[in-house]
């Protein structure tokens, strides 16, 4: 009998052990929660989406927290990255001549050639306009004006066009070139004036490049036609006059290569008639 009470007295005092551990496990746990896995302990540049979980996660690069006690991370901002792990402050700017048009990223992006961008947290680069242009990547300032002689008419380019022979510009900052007038020319690219045809020379139409010399019955500046009475042959290499035709020949016209007698009947009296 008393092997017995014995026997049921142990029983009862390892019950009650083993339960008040188990109770006590129970309750260290919970304050284990509560110290260290409390959302309002979770530390600036960390999160955690979960709860339960045995560590905080770092802020990724391209995200931020500044706060205690977030659940998830901050993306960065368009215009601004960040490519530090558990960032606990806004992300950077982008800088001048650069632009982020995404959220959450780690690096700002450069502005191409043919674009600039003067302002900071920008969302993208400007084009150059119509007139300029630049080869520079990163660009800072607007792009380089056209000099004189050269042209762009397009926006968001790398170089100026030359104006080609026959055409000159004046003028910096233009879209087009402009064509040599009559009787004018430019035989070389990226010209700023034409130049007038010599004696015996001329050009026919706006934007030559080259002045053709004077053709049979024509002669001077602009290659005018020998009036009547005068010619000037094709062979004749003196392009500054026409030659006064012999008494007793004249011409039909204006513009003559040749003089012709006097039909049967007539005679001149002096020469040209």
């Amino acid at each position: 009998m008393i092997l017995l009470l014995v026997s049921y007295t142990i029983s009862l005092l390892v019950t009650f052990l083993v339960s008040s551990c188990l109770r006590l496990i129970y309750n260290n746990i919970r304050l284990y929660r509560v110290l260290v896995f409390s959302s309002s302990l979770i530390p600036a540049g960390f999160a955690q989406p979960k709860e339960g979980q045995a560590f905080c996660l770092p802020c990724t690069p391209g995200s931020y927290t500044t706060q205690e006690g977030l659940s998830k991370c901050v993306p960065c901002a368009v215009g601004r990255s960040s490519a530090n792990l558990s960032r606990v402050t806004v992300c950077d700017v982008c800088f001048t001549g650069r632009h982020q048009p995404q959220n959450g990223m780690t690096a700002c992006l450069n502005c191409i050639p043919g674009k600039y961008q003067s302002n900071v947290e920008q969302i993208n680069c400007i084009d150059c306009t119509v007139g300029r242009s630049s080869l520079l990547t990163e660009r800072d300032t607007d792009c380089d004006v056209c000099e004189t002689g050269r042209h762009q008419p397009q926006n968001g380019t790398t170089t100026c066009l030359n104006c080609i022979p026959g055409r000159y510009q004046s003028n910096v900052e233009q879209i087009n070139c402009i064509d040599c007038k009559i009787d004018t020319y430019s035989e070389n690219s990226e010209m700023t004036s034409c130049k007038q045809c010599g004696v015996g020379m001329v050009a026919k139409k706006q934007g030559s490049a080259t002045c053709q010399p004077c053709g049979a019955g024509s002669y001077g500046i602009g290659c005018q036609a020998c009036p009547q009475g005068w010619f000037r042959s094709a062979d004749d290499g003196n392009v500054a006059k026409c030659r006064r035709c012999s008494i007793g020949e004249n011409t039909l016209g204006v513009g003559s290569a040749s003089c012709a007698s006097c039909d049967l009947g007539q005679y001149g009296s002096r020469q040209g008639t």
